[in-house]
Parts: structure tokens; C-alpha cells; sequence
């Protein structure tokens, strides 16, 4: 906790007493009360040096003698503007080429006013600092040194916050910041850190600039980031504008993005050496799982795979198919994210296993199957395979499955055959046309169908659909040369699904990740076992209408 009081560098100061400089512009007055202009103007004005003084859009002036003492132009400054409470002013000023000229001693009080006598200058502008003292990280005490300037003056001040916008008519959400600092003996829960996050909006909403002198540089904190890891540099720029009345650069927005990753998630690097300690614990407090870590000889990270425990046992009461499907990962280091999902009793997806490798290639798919393999072959099922024919997928299921079916995503076959017909050749129409021919050759059901309509959408389609269905063999897209079963799953959209599930872990530090999948997936069976225990039927209520709507249909 931060106790604004025991931070006072100056200890039992009384800084609403009458300075010197207000006396001495006091006593040119009557007794009576008012003003004596003349008789004030005559004690030595024609020598005085006008001072000028600027904080949060206010400004004070007062003059400079030649007899004029550090400590009266310090209580003047601190008598005038309330929000110096709690701290020591340290006033500087510019001359002769030379930008921050201090004001600490007496001595420094009178060669200002000797220099600037000897240019002829009959004012200066005096520049504020303000200190106060916060606890170490050992107990010991840290010096915190605010300057506080006007917008024409300063420079790299306040970087990341590029032009104050103080609510007027408008309400923005910044309107409890100027609460934040209230007065002496404040207490502040957070401590330092938290002194300096609340100093900084009070700055912005009370309208003045502020530079940190003895201080870490400061930083834009992204508040959504925890619950909206996707938020994209483009859409703080907004919030800020829209929400504070601030405007702030795209680059900022970036930057305070990626500190405020570092504060939430920690440093990706070191992310990484956490993993073999996440293998190990994984495999002490959930037996049965399987995780395997292969690193180089410089003991860098290559590759990963995963499969729970409750994944595993549970998948043996599912159907016996799995979507194998691969995607980016978003993060400092990159990489790419495969994973096997299966489909539960009620059409849901059900992720079986994941792993993270650098790219998409035979050697890391092949590699995958392998693992994937050691966690079935006890199970003695053939399973059936989806995939989109991803690179190196089609040779690692062959090699290491050599047995299991491969059917080939409708999907993608129908995005493929688009691309093969652009709008020269006959139009979006008879590019649509010739995907609906190609979905009746898939889904036909025997083989005297099959050759029928296959028939038509080569007549139809001519060299180019001859072409696109020579690198297919029928026996992994269409239902009537399938050898396997394929429980009417003609795409491999659950493994979208399950991507798009876990997309905001896609930009995560590796372990985030690992971890952040798992707990999605424990936290989805938990609320699966719920949902069960409250079903009646003896079909899941997915399948049980699925069939009503098939008897209803029969019936006509």
C-alpha cells in the first residue's frame, strides 16, 4: 500500500502559509484594504524581472529582485497551485542554449537574475518539477520527478498520448480520473505501481503534461486484453477516442498493446521453458494422458503433442472418425497448430489430440499420426479420417494408416472447383452450376447413380472438369466407392469449429496456449456432464429430433 503522507520528501512543510513574494505584493497595500498601486509600483518594479509560471492551463506571474531567495519563489509556486500538496517543487528554466538551468539554491536564484539583467530580459518562464519519495522493492525509498509543462512546450512528454481531449459537454468514461488524487494521506492498495497508473489519468483528465524524470518509460495499458486478446491496435485507437476523448497514433496503439501482453501473459521466450515441467506435472496429476516435448541439442523447441487422459477414454464412445486439419499460430513466434477432433454423441466436436510445430510439412504430419496412432491402437477401431488434403497429410495418413479410409472435404473440393471457373469462362452461374453437379456425384449413393451424374458434370464441364477429377480418385470423395463409413460426414468442419474455438489462444505465448486449450476443453466436458445428467431420453437430444424429423418426413 502507498501512503501519499509518508511519501513527503520534505516532511511537516506547511505549504498554504503565506510566502514571502505575497507578502512583499501584501504590504504595498493599506491598511484598509485597498489597493495602492502607485506606492507599490515605486518599490523597485523598474528592477524586477517578471516570472512566469504555467500548470494545468493556469498560469501565475510574480516578480524577481535582485534580494529575492530560492525558498520564496518555491512556497509561491507551491501556495498557488493546489495540486503541488504532497510533494517538493523544483523550478528550472531555460537560457543561453541551455534547457533546464536549475532553481535549488540562492545562489542559483541570483545568477538568474544577474543573466538575464545582462541581456536586458525583463521576464522568464519557470518550469516546475514535482517530487515525491515511494517505497523501493527492498524497503528502502525511490524518487519519482514529475515535470509538468504546457502542450507548446513539451517534448516526448507523455509519447503515447499524442493530444488531450477533456471532456466538456460529453461524459467519457474517464470522468472519475480527476478523483483519483485527492490529498495528503491518500492511501494508494497497489503501491507504487498503482500511484503511477492512477497519477497518469488524473494527468490526462485534469489536462496537463507530465514527464517522468526518474521512472520506467511510461506505457499505454490495453484493458480489454485479457478478455479480448484479438482487440486489434485499429480498435483501441477508437476506444481511446471514443471513450476518453484521446488520440492516439496507430504505432501506440501497437506498442501499448504488446507491453500490456508482456504484463498479462509474460515474456513469450521465457514462455517456452516452461514446458517441459508442464509435460512433466501433466503426466504426474493426470495419468493416462499423453504429451510428448522433442527439443534440439541446443535444447530450443521444436514440436509438441497432447491428448488428455478424459479425451482419450471418452473418444472410445464416439463415432470411430477424426478431422485432421492444421492452422496459424499468431503469436511473436509463429508456427502451426494440428489437431485430430472427433464428433461426441450429439453432434458436438470433440478435440482428441493437438500438437504445435513449426510448419505444415510430411516430416511434422507424419510425425503427428505417429503419436495419434499410439494413443488408438489399443483401442482396435479403424478410424476414418476427413482432411482438406493438407501438405504432407495425404502421404503421413497412408504411411502410417495404411488401413483407415481418407475422405477428402467437400468443402474444400467445391472451393477448389470455383477457382478452376472464373467469371470469363460462363459466370458466376455456371460456376455454381457446375458445383451443384459435382455435389450430386458426391452424394450419390451407388454405383450405376454415381457414373450417371458423374457423367453429366464431365459433359457439362468439359476439359476442365475432366481435368479437376484426374487428381481425385473416387474412392476418397464420393459416397458410393467409400470404403469405409463415413456417418454422413462429407467436410471437416468440426476441425474448423475446434479452430475457430480456440482462435484467441492462437495468439498467445506457447504455454498460454497449451494451457489456455486445456482449460477450454475441461471446462466444456465439466459443462457436457451437466447438460447429460439432465437429458431423459435414451437418444441425445441432437440425434433424437434429427430422427423425429426422419420418421415425420416418412410418414408423407
Amino acid at each position: 500500500m502507498l501512503l501519499v503522507q509518508s511519501l513527503l520528501i520534505i516532511p511537516g512543510r506547511n505549504w498554504n502559509r503565506t510566502c514571502a513574494i505575497c507578502q512583499a505584493v501584501d504590504n504595498g497595500r493599506n491598511h484598509d484594504g485597498n489597493s495602492n498601486d502607485q506606492q507599490f509600483s515605486t518599490m523597485e518594479m523598474e528592477d524586477a524581472i517578471i516570472a512566469r509560471c504555467c500548470f494545468n492551463s493556469k498560469t501565475i506571474a510574480f516578480p524577481i529582485y535582485s534580494h529575492t531567495k530560492y525558498k520564496d519563489i518555491s512556497d509561491h509556486i507551491s501556495s498557488r497551485f493546489e495540486s503541488f500538496d504532497g510533494g517538493e517543487v523544483k523550478p528550472s528554466y531555460a537560457f543561453g542554449g541551455y534547457s533546464a538551468c536549475l532553481l535549488q539554491t540562492d545562489m542559483d536564484v541570483q545568477m538568474m537574475y544577474l543573466s538575464l539583467s545582462t541581456e536586458n530580459k525583463s521576464s522568464i518562464d519557470i518550469m516546475v518539477n514535482f517530487s515525491v519519495v515511494s517505497p523501493g522493492k527492498n524497503g528502502g525509498n525511490s524518487s519519482l520527478i514529475f515535470q509538468f509543462v504546457e502542450p507548446n512546450n513539451f517534448d516526448h512528454v507523455n509519447h503515447h498520448l499524442e493530444k488531450f481531449a477533456s471532456p466538456s459537454a460529453k461524459k467519457y468514461l474517464s470522468i472519475d480520473w480527476k478523483t483519483y488524487i485527492m490529498h495528503v494521506g491518500q492511501q494508494f492498495e497497489g503501491g507504487v505501481d498503482d500511484f503511477r497508473e492512477k497519477l497518469a489519468k488524473y494527468a490526462i483528465e485534469k489536462g496537463f503534461h507530465y514527464r517522468c524524470l526518474k521512472n520506467e518509460p511510461s506505457r499505454v495499458t490495453v484493458n480489454q486484453l485479457r478478455s479480448s486478446p484479438l482487440i486489434r491496435p485499429v480498435d483501441i485507437v477508437k476506444d481511446f477516442k471514443r471513450n476518453y476523448g484521446i488520440e492516439i497514433s496507430y504505432y501506440n496503439a501497437w506498442k501499448g498493446k504488446e507491453m500490456a501482453k508482456r504484463d498479462v501473459h509474460g515474456d513469450e521466450a521465457m514462455s517456452y521453458k516452461h514446458l517441459e515441467w508442464y509435460v512433466n506435472e501433466l503426466e504426474k496429476t493426470n495419468p493416462g494422458s499423453y504429451a510428448t516435448l522433442e527439443c534440439d541439442a541446443d535444447h530450443r523447441f521444436v514440436r509438441m503433442f497432447i491428448s488428455f487422459q478424459g479425451c482419450i477414454k471418452g473418444f472410445k464412445h464416439c463415432i470411430s472418425i477424426l478431422a485432421l486439419d492444421g492452422t496459424h499460430i499468431k503469436n511473436k513466434y509463429k508456427g502451426h497448430l494440428l489437431s485430430a477432433i472427433g464428433k461426441n454423441g450429439n453432434n458436438g466436436i470433440y478435440p482428441l489430440a493437438y500438437a504445435i510445430v513449426a510448419s505444415e510439412d510430411e516430416n511434422n504430419w507424419t510425425w503427428f499420426m505417429e503419436n495419434l496412432n499410439n494413443i488408438l491402437k489399443d483401442q482396435g477401431r479403424i478410424i476414418t479420417f476427413i482432411s482438406d488434403r493438407c501438405k504432407g497429410l495425404l502421404e503421413a495418413v497412408s504411411k502410417v494408416f495404411p488401413d483407415s479410409p481418407h475422405g477428402y472435404c467437400l468443402h474444400h473440393l467445391q472451393k477448389n472447383l470455383r477457382n478452376k471457373y472464373p467469371n470469363s469462362i460462363g459466370g458466376a452461374s455456371f460456376r455454381e452450376t457446375m458445383v451443384s453437379l459435382f455435389n450430386c456425384c458426391a452424394y450419390a449413393s451407388t454405383n450405376e447413380q454415381f457414373a450417371e451424374e458423374l457423367s453429366r458434370f464431365k459433359k457439362v464441364g468439359g476439359k476442365i472438369a475432366i481435368k479437376f477429377l484426374a487428381s481425385l480418385p473416387d474412392e476418397n470423395w464420393s459416397n458410393a466407392y467409400f470404403p469405409g463409413k463415413r456417418y454422413g460426414e462429407m467436410c471437416s468442419n468440426i476441425a474448423e469449429s475446434f479452430n475457430s474455438w480456440v482462435k484467441e489462444e492462437h495468439e498467445l505465448p506457447i504455454y498460454e496456449l497449451v494451457d489456455g486449450i486445456r482449460l477450454k476443453v475441461m471446462k466444456m466436458n465439466s459443462e457436457r456432464r451437466l447438460d447429460a445428467d439432465t437429458w431423459n431420453g435414451f437418444l441425445c437430444p441432437v440425434i433424437e429430433k434429427q430422427v423425429d424429423v426422419s420418421v415425420e418426413a416418412g410418414r408423407h
